[in-house]
């Protein structure tokens, strides 16, 4: 008997739980599908489906010696419609450049280039970093001009169907060390 009053008052609390909740005005995290920024190449009207629409550099990557080696260690998040991160098939270009004094005369120089490839599963594991949610890169840099003070860091995604989406961050080009 004392197992079935058990078993009673466990659903009843589901229900009254369920009732709650439903009687609250809940949302999906983001909000509605396809409410994010514009038009997304993932959209199709009321369909939707997750992928890379936007991209961003984390303020974390930075220039670095190690043993003597100069590199750049970049992270980079794509995120979604919804603004959260997510995984994505395609190429990224990262381009050092000089910077210039002024915000408006945009990158100077270009210094470096580097292309990546995302295609692969191992490119996948080999990249990404579960823990941050972003794609983590070290990539070498070889020299750096001496009277550089401060970089460009201008990082370009393009997906399987051509779709491409940049951004940029500015760095300091000299560390201690």
């Amino acid at each position: 008997m004392a197992s079935l009053w058990r078993v009673f008052v466990r659903l009843l609390a589901m229900a009254l739980l369920l009732a709650v909740a439903a009687s609250c005005d809940l949302q999906w995290k983001g909000g509605k599908s396809g409410s994010g920024r514009g038009v997304a190449p993932f959209s199709d009207g009321d369909r939707w489906r997750p992928g890379p629409v936007s991209i961003r550099v984390y303020p974390s990557s930075r220039l670095g010696v190690h043993d003597g080696q100069w590199f750049l260690e970049g992270f980079v998040e794509l995120l979604d419609d919804m603004g959260d991160s997510v995984k994505g098939v395609g190429t990224l270009q990262f381009e050092l450049f000089r910077a210039t004094t002024l915000e408006t005369e945009g990158p100077g120089q270009r210094l470096y280039v580097w292309n990546v490839r995302l295609h692969t599963l191992a490119d996948q594991q080999r990249h990404y970093d579960a823990t941050l949610r972003t794609y983590q890169f070290r990539l070498k840099i070889y020299a750096l001009p001496n009277d550089v003070e401060e970089v460009v860091l201008r990082v370009m995604y393009e997906n399987e169907e051509g779709y491409r989406m940049d951004a940029e961050a500015r760095l300091p080009g000299r560390i201690e060390g």
